[in-house]
């Protein structure tokens, strides 16, 4: 036999021995980042360091640091573990993810899906029951990626001293850490059967939310101006297609009001109808760009697929909290005013934005999926909240 019919494989790091469940190659606590301890804690994640001989890869890693609740009474699965719950340690050194492959061969050239778990971000973790991929795996030819990243104080904390040291931002690690995990499953996720080319990103609850902020994120337009673009085109067209095979209800793709382009001075508010003016040969210019190709792609699996689309197209959201570290223009105009600093504009600080607060914006999505008509963009707004 060969080394990947006995679940053996070679990776960028360097051998991993995983194991066979029901024709399924499983490989678990594979580590994507160095860990972020010491030296490396409140910091973006760095490469993974390789490792001499074989790597057994049969066990799951430790899940982030978090308050666990233990709940005497929560029905148990055949392991005697609480059914949303798996064993497992809670550590700094957290940066492993899993995957579960039904390939026969490496040319296999399978689909990939990263599921990322849901807890708010304060809590959960990529090897709990409910995130095992061996069912998903095995049921539809899929190879099943689940992942760890930091949660709360050390996904997230951020403070003056860590942004000078980082040259201007800190916080939001686990975003960084969902991004790293993604570049190391496209970087090896050939050694396991799995297309590099057709990788899905999905989630829950905070998982959902992290990816869906990470690609929105100025940081992202800047540092990963491709990633941005084919995110919202390519995975779209991941999503798309997974919806037509399962024969789904209802699909909405999230969108933003940036695809009206800038207010030509016709109008006071955009209507779902509007265009403004567009440069489509900037480097920011990606994400609106690419949502509106997005937007196009829905259009056509609509016609050509019969599926079910609605489009909400959201406002600058915002919510009950702001970190000192982020570099949106909003975060910094309130940091300089509480501070007393002088406020330096780079427009006249004439045109008029539109906010949404986060709990009116989950409302608003919810509204437009459940009475939106088939086809039709909605606008996700508050006109209380326009602002220069």
């Amino acid at each position: 036999m060969s080394n990947f019919e006995n679940a053996k494989v070679l990776v960028k790091q360097g051998w991993l021995q995983g194991y066979i469940q029901d024709n399924v190659k499983v490989f678990k606590g594979i580590p994507y980042a160095a860990p972020p301890v010491g030296s490396r804690r409140f910091k973006h994640p760095e490469d993974p360091g390789k490792w001499r001989g074989v790597r057994k890869a049969v066990q799951y890693s430790a899940a982030a640091v978090q308050h666990v609740m233990e709940i005497e009474d929560m029905p148990a699965n055949v392991h005697g573990v609480p059914q949303f719950l798996a064993p497992s340690q809670y550590e700094e050194d957290c940066l492993y993810l899993n995957v579960w492959t039904p390939a026969k061969t490496e040319e296999d050239k399978l689909p990939v899906f990263i599921w990322i778990h849901g807890g708010g971000m304060v809590a959960g973790s990529g090897c709990e029951v409910v995130c095992d991929g061996i069912g998903f795996a095995k049921r539809k030819d899929i190879v099943v990626v689940t992942i760890n990243y930091r949660l709360g104080f050390f996904g997230f904390f951020a403070h003056p001293e860590l942004t000078a040291e980082a040259g201007g931002t800190s916080g939001n690690y686990a975003l960084y850490d969902m991004r790293k995990a993604c570049q190391w499953v496209k970087e090896n996720i050939a050694k396991f059967g799995g297309d590099p080319d057709r990788i899905t990103v999905a989630g829950q609850s905070g998982g959902a939310a992290g990816h869906l902020a990470s690609n929105t994120h100025p940081m992202q337009y800047s540092t990963d101006p491709i990633g941005t673009i084919t995110t919202n085109i390519i995975g779209l067209q991941n999503m798309l297609d997974f919806a037509v095979e399962h024969e789904a209800s209802h699909f909405a793709f999230t969108s933003s009001n940036e695809i009206y382009g800038e207010n030509r001075g016709d109008v006071e508010l955009f209507d779902e109808s509007y265009c403004g003016y567009i440069d489509s040969n900037t480097l920011r210019a990606g994400y609106p760009e690419s949502k509106r190709c997005g937007e196009a792609l829905c259009q056509a699996y609509k016609s050509q697929k019969g599926l079910n689309i609605i489009i909400p197209r959201f406002t600058r959201s915002y919510g009950p909290t702001m970190l000192l570290a982020d570099t949106k223009a909003i975060s910094q105009f309130i940091r300089k005013g509480i501070a007393g600093e002088d406020i330096v504009l780079k427009s006249a600080g004439t045109q008029n934005y539109s906010y949404t607060y986060m709990a009116d914006a989950i409302c608003g999505l919810l509204t437009v999926v459940l009475c939106g008509e088939s086809g039709e963009a909605y606008n996700i707004a508050d006109e209380a909240s326009n602002i220069t």
